[in-house]
């Protein structure tokens, strides 16, 4: 099963810990693809995996549509990849508070 091919039909699950293991790019694709559509998750924590710098601004941004998700937990970045990661949460927060979505959206960086 693919975990994110069945997260767009979600309907219980709040919290999502896929940490330390080994997610790569190529498995992250479909993980934008079912943030966008997700309804119920609020927290995902993605900390120590193989996802690059591109891979995390496409998750960012494929949370713009997203109201719900209000904690995104990302492998550490250098410092200026992680300012553009901020950017992008602006971004996603302005968005969401022009829909009228009072539910709040940040970024956090697991460092080791």
């Amino acid at each position: 099963i693919n975990l994110f091919n069945t997260l767009p039909h979600n309907k219980t699950l709040k919290r999502l810990n896929i940490s330390y293991n080994s997610i790569t790019d190529e498995i992250c694709d479909d993980m934008t693809t079912a943030l966008q559509r997700n309804c119920c998750l609020e927290q995902l924590n993605m900390y120590d995996n193989l996802i690059s710098f591109d891979t995390s601004q496409a998750i960012v941004r494929a949370l713009q549509d997203n109201n719900t998700l209000s904690m995104l937990g990302l492998p550490y970045c250098p410092q200026a990849d992680q300012e553009n990661i901020k950017y992008l949460q602006v971004v996603v927060n302005k968005n969401r508070k022009s829909r009228g979505c009072q539910a709040k959206f940040e970024v956090e960086f697991y460092y080791l």
